[in-house]
C-alpha cells in the first residue's frame, strides 16, 4: 500500500470516527403526515437496539464501504495527499455543505464520504465513464454534461478577447446565457440554482482536442459571484501546472483571492458580488 492510499484511508477513518460521535443513538425514519400514504415527509425517531447499539445508517455504510475501496484498490485518487489536505480541512469546517465538482474520479467516494450529510454533485463529460463509475457506486450523485461551446485551440485567443462580448462579463448570468462561450448554460436549473460552499475544478480535459476548463472556471466564478447567502464560495482548480488552468484561474478567480497553493492546486475564496472588494466590471 502506498503512502498516499494509507493517508487516504487514514483519512477517511477519521471521518468516520467524527461522523459516528455525532451520531445519536437511534435511527430516524421517515414519516409523512397523519392519515399519509406513500412518500414521507417528516422523521420519527427508531428506538435503538438491544445494549444501546445503533443501527448502521445509509451514511454509515456508504463510508465504510469507501474505506474498504480505498484499503484494497491499486488505484489511488487523482490528487496528491497534500493537495487533498487542502480541500479536506476546509470541509471539516464546513460541511455538511452544497459541494460541486467538475471531474468524476478515483477520487469521487472520497469527497462524497468527506461531506455525509451535505451535497454533493459531480459534473462529467465522458457518459461511458459515469456509467462505469456509477454501476458500482450507486450513491455518486453525476451528471453528464457536453462541453459544446469551448475548445482548447482556441483558448489563448478567448483569453484576451472574452471581455469584448457584453455577456461574458461580471454580472451576467449562466443560466440562459447562449451568447457568452464560457457560460455553462446548459446545465440544469436544479445545479445553476444552487447555493454552493465548494467548488473544486479538476475537468474537462485539457488538452488540445478537447473543451478545457477555461467554461468551468469562468462558470464556478460567476455562481461564485451571485452567491447570496453569507460568507464566501471556496473555490479549487487542479492541475495549475499547466498554462490554461493558471491564466484562466488568475485571470477570474484572481490572486488576491487566493488563499492556498499546494503543489498543482490553488484554492481562492471568492466573495459575493456585494463585497466591498468586488469590481462591478471586471473580475479581477
Amino acid at each position: 500500500m502506498t503512502v498516499d492510499r494509507i493517508a487516504a484511508v487514514i483519512a477517511l477513518v477519521l471521518a468516520a470516527i467524527v461522523f459516528v460521535s455525532y451520531q445519536p443513538c437511534s435511527a430516524t425514519e421517515p414519516r409523512g403526515p397523519p392519515g399519509a400514504t406513500g412518500g414521507r415527509s417528516e422523521r420519527e425517531v427508531v428506538p435503538p437496539l438491544k445494549g444501546g447499539e445503533c443501527p448502521v445508517t445509509h451514511d454509515m455504510a456508504q463510508l465504510t464501504d469507501t474505506i474498504y475501496h480505498y484499503a484494497t484498490s491499486p488505484t489511488t485518487p487523482q490528487q496528491t495527499r497534500q493537495e487533498v489536505g487542502v480541500s479536506y480541512e476546509i470541509l471539516q469546517r464546513r460541511r455538511p455543505c452544497n459541494f460541486l465538482i467538475f471531474g468524476l474520479g478515483y477520487d469521487s467516494q472520497m469527497w462524497h464520504s468527506f461531506n455525509l450529510g451535505g451535497r454533493t454533485q459531480f459534473l462529467e463529460e465522458n457518459k461511458e465513464w459515469v456509467d462505469i463509475v456509477v454501476s458500482n457506486n450507486t450513491f455518486l450523485n453525476a451528471t453528464v454534461v457536453k462541453y459544446s461551446k469551448t475548445n482548447m485551440t482556441e483558448q489563448s485567443s478567448l483569453l484576451e478577447s472574452y471581455m469584448d462580448e457584453p455577456s461574458c462579463r461580471p454580472g451576467n448570468a449562466v443560466k440562459g446565457n447562449e451568447k457568452c462561450k464560457l457560460a455553462l448554460s446548459m446545465l440544469s436549473d436544479d445545479i445553476l440554482n444552487t447555493e454552493w460552499d465548494m467548488i473544486m475544478i479538476d475537468a474537462p480535459r485539457g488538452f488540445k482536442q478537447f473543451p478545457g476548463r477555461h467554461a468551468a472556471i469562468w462558470t464556478a466564478a460567476t455562481l461564485a459571484r451571485m452567491r447570496k447567502g453569507d460568507g464566501h464560495t471556496d473555490v479549487f482548480v487542479h492541475d495549475v501546472n499547466r498554462p490554461a488552468e493558471k491564466n484562466w484561474g488568475l485571470e477570474l478567480l484572481c490572486l488576491k483571492y487566493r488563499k492556498h497553493e499546494v503543489r498543482k492546486l490553488w484554492h481562492f475564496e471568492i466573495p459575493k458580488a456585494s463585497d466591498p472588494s468586488m469590481s462591478a466590471d471586471k473580475f479581477c
